[in-house]
């Protein structure tokens, strides 16, 4: 166990005071407001109630499997690929005492006949070594002890198969023979035990210690409000989940709900001033405010506090927390300099889809462009567009890349590629096209790889909200030499930072509602990025099971716009008309007797009828106005004898706004409250997630999705008029026939008569004529 040395933390004066559950002030001895005087900043820190020892809720023991660090299927060493390995990183204010490496293995039995070994390093040290094949047939499970010194925040974990540990300087790796591998299951995992250091309470370091957006097994961070929270309070705390979202990257985020309850660990108090929550009194009179106090039930841990006296007051405090720089000491009083409006679809984490976008601006982490060694993993790169983008059919997305491929003993550059996919589907394989002597002539001067210069085009049909392009340099060990070159770091392949993703002149049309956008990417309500045309609807009393749905499907809105929603409004209950007309609505409720839907669902497909959802039979209006879309016909009765036979169920339906027909309703809705927070989960589950469409998804209790069309849907978007019946066309093409069809007989029959009528007047007029001249030729 590693002992710190205490610090002395000297209190600070002039701040205000919090009261904690058993009466004593912050400005009491003991209890100090202020950081260590002596520590750097915004580092952590040891108080005196942990120095010198480890209290019992400081402790922590986690497991980090390499699925979590990536590795999301197994890991197979075969062939020439003898070495792999992922990288991971461990919280900055976790202290690790102990640590293991559970394996589970599967290796060909003839490897142990050959004499070869698992050898296993962590940042470049020899950790281990496992002999291969004894336990042939099947998977096995090892534990391997780490010495807590070698790990650090940033680790690399790597395995080689072999019969040397150390292979000589120069020497190269000989590949394994056809037929075997080594398999290291994604559930293998490192599993530690540890200390969470104080931190200390500093507001200059936040997120920390709250939430590290660089742990790799998530956070849960509980939100605590009154037993009785009132709409302004629940909209801080939502623009707060929204701002940590937006922080937290490719890291989950979970945030419990607390009502007037204080958590174990590190929280978020939200409240009025001067109010009480969980025994613990919030500053009062001085405006918004952040404070950060010690958690009274466990010392290690902090507390939060975000107050104001009012709804404006405690906006201001929650946008401020994930978007303006904090000063440093433990409290701040925050200005109220107002909330700027955004624009639609300027959220941040969305790529402007006018013009070129460099590769650099998708590059998250130093080092996403390049590739070191002769084995790697893939270059990812993700990034997120507006779903509602509009590309007619045809369309492409050309890619210019630059890249060079590492060059050096033993690799064979006129054999290597690099391959390029979109969202897991093959875009390319691109080459180093050397002819064969300027090879020679480059390899004999010592030089490197030239760049080279490439064009894809990327089918925009499999653009989503959330994307991932990948690159992987498959470098080839030269045949020549038999064997494999050591990894070094002086091996770099990499894709010039300048190349670009081109976006030709676009515009935003989709049909609505579709709940496919709002499971993507929160949208309708993200097309403003601080939802600043949204309401969040709830019953006139939420539970707490409503409130943690509401709360973390607003972190799911910051990770996909990149920005706190900092003009969302909540209302609770069913609002009165005229108050929301304009809003798009995000409503979380079940269906009983306290929920607003009934009254939101008028003029709707759908109803409640029982305390059950039924759907309502669609007008022969809704009909024709489906079959105009392009859509297929209502798939009302499918969905009402589904739900007809559902027993528990939790799902989504969206309709347009009783208020605003532009405007839409998404609904998440469950039989009863303890079936809504599973919504999140389901969510997040990547194949539940794409199951979702339509305007209607029911989730069955054993999460089985089964998605529906019952209405029809209306266009939303900036395309003009003009385009929109080239549009109708496009998806009409029989229908279009027929009428052209229709209008040519039309019009044919119509000049066909008129033509007719005019030849037949033109002959009674010839003949008229003709009758006369023998009528004077007769006289």
């Amino acid at each position: 166990m590693n002992t710190l040395p205490a610090m002395a933390q000297p209190a600070t004066q002039g701040e205000t005071p919090l009261t904690l559950p058993n009466g004593e002030r912050l400005d009491a001895p003991g209890l100090p407001l202020a950081p260590t005087s002596d520590t750097e900043p915004g580092g952590p820190a040891v108080s005196p109630a942990t120095a010198g020892k480890t209290p019992a809720e400081a402790a922590v023991t986690e497991d980090l499997t390499l699925a979590q660090m990536g590795q999301r299927r197994a890991m197979t060493l075969q062939g020439n690929q003898a070495l792999s390995g992922v990288s991971f990183s461990l919280p900055q204010d976790l202290v690790v005492e102990q640590a293991q490496l559970k394996l589970m293995v599967s290796a060909s039995p003839a490897l142990a006949q050959r004499g070869e070994m698992l050898f296993m390093m962590l940042n470049g040290q020899p950790m281990g070594t496992l002999p291969l094949g004894q336990d042939a047939g099947g998977e096995n499970t090892y534990q391997l002890d780490i010495p807590a010194a070698m790990l650090t925040g940033q680790n690399n974990l790597s395995f080689r198969v072999g019969q040397s540990d150390q292979p000589a300087e120069g020497q190269c790796l000989a590949p394994l023979d056809k037929g075997l591998s080594v398999s290291i299951s994604p559930a293998s995992a490192l599993q530690y035990r540890g200390v969470w250091l104080n931190g200390g309470r500093n507001l200059r370091r936040f997120p920390l210690p709250f939430f590290d957006p660089r742990s790799m097994t998530g956070t849960s961070l509980p939100l605590m409000l009154a037993a009785d929270p009132q709409a302004s309070e629940i909209t801080a705390a939502a623009i707060i989940a929204s701002g940590l979202g937006s922080l937290s990257g490719n890291s989950a985020v979970d945030l419990p709900v607390l009502l007037d309850q204080l958590p174990a660990g590190n929280g978020i108090i939200i409240g009025r001033s001067g109010q009480t929550v969980a025994g613990v009194v919030l500053p009062g009179g001085d405006g918004p405010q952040l404070t950060i106090i010690d958690n009274p039930s466990a010392p290690t841990f902090k507390l939060l506090v975000v107050s104001g006296d009012d709804e404006a007051q405690l906006r201001q405090a929650a946008w401020d927390l994930s978007t303006a720089p904090l000063p440093e000491g433990p409290q701040w009083r925050v200005p109220m300099n107002g909330i700027a409006q955004r624009h639609d679809y300027d959220a941040p984490a969305w790529l402007s889809a006018d013009g070129p976008v460099p590769l650099r601006r998708l590059a998250a982490a130093e080092g996403a462009l390049s590739a070191k060694g002769l084995y790697h993993g893939a270059n990812n790169l993700t990034f997120r567009v507006a779903p509602d983008l509009f590309w007619w059919d045809g369309a492409t997305l050309p890619m210019n890349l630059s890249y060079v491929f590492a060059s050096g003993e033993g690799i064979d550059t006129a054999d290597s590629s690099l391959t390029v996919s979109l969202n897991g589907r093959f875009l390319g394989r691109l080459t180093p096209r050397n002819a064969e002597p300027e090879r020679i002539i480059r390899r004999w001067l010592g030089l490197n790889q030239p760049m080279r210069h490439a064009s894809l085009y990327l089918d925009p049909a499999g653009i989503y909200s959330q994307n991932q392009l990948g690159f992987y340099f498959d470098l080839r060990p030269d045949k020549a030499k038999g064997c494999l070159p050591q990894a070094g770091a002086n091996l770099i392949s990499r894709i010039d930072p300048d190349s670009t993703l081109n976006f030709p002149h676009n515009r935003h049309f989709a049909l609505m509602p579709n709940l496919a956008y709002f499971a993507g990417a929160a949208f309708p309500f993200s097309r403003r990025a601080d939802f600043a045309e949204t309401t969040l609807l709830l019953p006139a009393n939420p539970d707490v099971n409503e409130l943690y749905t509401l709360i973390n499907l607003m972190v799911r809105a910051g990770k996909a716009t990149g920005l706190a929603a900092g003009h969302v409004k909540v209302r609770l209950g069913m609002p009165a008309d005229g108050d929301i007309d304009h809003d798009d609505i995000l409503v979380v409720s079940d269906l009983g007797q306290d929920s607003p839907l009934p009254g939101l669902m008028t003029g709707s497909a759908f109803d409640i009828d029982g305390g059950g959802l039924t759907v309502r039979p669609p007008s022969n209006a809704i009909r024709l106005r489906s079959w105009l879309n392009g859509d297929a016909m209502p798939q009302d009765a499918a969905a009402r004898a589904y739900l007809a036979g559902a027993g528990d169920w939790r799902g989504l339906l969206s309709f347009r706004s009783p208020w605003d027909p532009g405007r839409v309703v998404v609904a998440v809705a469950a039989k009863d409250t303890r079936q809504l927070p599973r919504l999140i989960r389901d969510l997040n589950d990547p194949s539940v997630n794409a199951a979702i469409h339509g305007d209607l998804s029911i989730i069955s209790g054993k999460g089985e999705v089964s998605s529906f069309q019952v209405s029809d849907r209306f266009a939303s978007g900036d395309m003009p008029l003009y385009l929109r019946i080239f549009w109708y066309a496009a998806r009409h093409v029989v229908a279009v026939a027929l009428l052209i069809f229709a209008l040519s007989l039309f019009l044919g029959l119509t000049a066909y008569g008129r033509l007719r009528r005019r030849a037949e007047q033109r002959l009674g007029d010839s003949d008229r004529e003709t009758g006369n001249d023998d009528t004077h030729a007769g006289a």
